[in-house]
């Protein structure tokens, strides 16, 4: 397995990719907008998310051609990747959603652990587009908690206060 490291800075939206100190990649999410590109080794894809309450993304690639899907789940912990007519699945490891790993019935496996600006992936896959997708649904994920948490704590306010 090799592994990844990706780091985020506080004021940016874009995920940056190292191996052996060089940058591969970055995965930068533009914002007030539905879109996020990605790129790697090269390589460039683009996501396009779409839903408010069944949230779902489209993946395409360089020539805007549609190459995969993602599906997520209600409860933030899962989500399915259709992915060149291939199914891969995601999901948290952790309590406290610190890890997470992704993999497909070929035995090809991601496996992430990160804090709030860096984490390592480790990995035996050789596409670029599934650790890409595998961090745009951590983004994706860690995007969503303060408005979901503010969902939750804002009823709780009125009560008690």
């Amino acid at each position: 397995m090799k592994t990844l490291i990706w780091k985020k800075s506080i004021f940016t939206n874009t995920y940056k990719i190292y191996s052996e100190s060089k940058e591969i990649g970055q995965l930068t999410k533009h914002k007030f907008s539905a879109w996020s590109e990605a790129e790697m080794n090269g390589k460039k894809f683009k996501y396009y998310s779409k839903g408010f309450f069944k949230r779902s993304s489209e993946i395409y690639d360089e020539s805007d051609v549609k190459i995969g899907d993602i599906k997520f789940t209600a409860w933030k912990r899962k989500a399915e990747i259709h992915l060149n007519s291939n199914y891969q699945y995601w999901r948290y490891n952790t309590l406290f959603n610190t890890k997470w790993v992704m993999q497909n019935d070929k035995q090809i496996q991601i496996n992430s652990s990160a804090n709030t600006f860096s984490g390592s992936i480790e990995t035996n896959a050789e596409d670029e587009i599934s650790i890409l997708t595998g961090l745009f649904v951590t983004n994706h994920y860690r995007e969503n908690i303060i408005p979901v948490g503010l969902a939750v704590l804002a009823p709780l306010c009125l009560i008690i206060f």
